[in-house]
């Protein structure tokens, strides 16, 4: 419920009220898959290969949740092409396949994350 929620708005309606509100849900998507995956939040707009798997559900779960682009995703983490961010996504399912820690861990991001909607 919380994904179909937060991708396509009850009744398709607007999730966020302005670019402030999304800004919010990205940062506090950002800040939960640090917290889980013990990686600084910086770590996860480097270029260096560091935050690995975290970098790639960061990814993956700012597309999924927010509804932007894989383009507008990858500029947030420095990926100039849709492909890297494509490639970062795929890297993360098929690893979600192979490892049921993996998946729930990153389950239990969603799962933390509250979404609260104004009336």
């Amino acid at each position: 419920a919380m994904y179909h929620v937060t991708s396509r708005g009850n009744g398709r309606q607007r999730i966020f009220f302005g670019d402030a509100d999304c800004e919010r849900m990205l940062e506090q998507l950002e800040e939960a898959v640090s917290r889980r995956f013990g990686v600084p939040v910086n770590d996860l707009h480097d270029h260096g290969h560091r935050a690995g798997v975290a970098k790639a559900a960061a990814i993956d779960l700012c597309c999924r949740l927010t509804g932007k682009s894989q383009r507008e995703v990858g500029a947030r983490f420095g990926y100039h092409s849709e492909s890297s961010v494509g490639k970062q996504r795929k890297l993360l399912a098929g690893l979600m396949r192979e490892d049921r820690a993996l998946t729930a861990k990153v389950a239990g991001i969603v799962d933390g994350l509250m979404v609260v909607k104004s009336y």
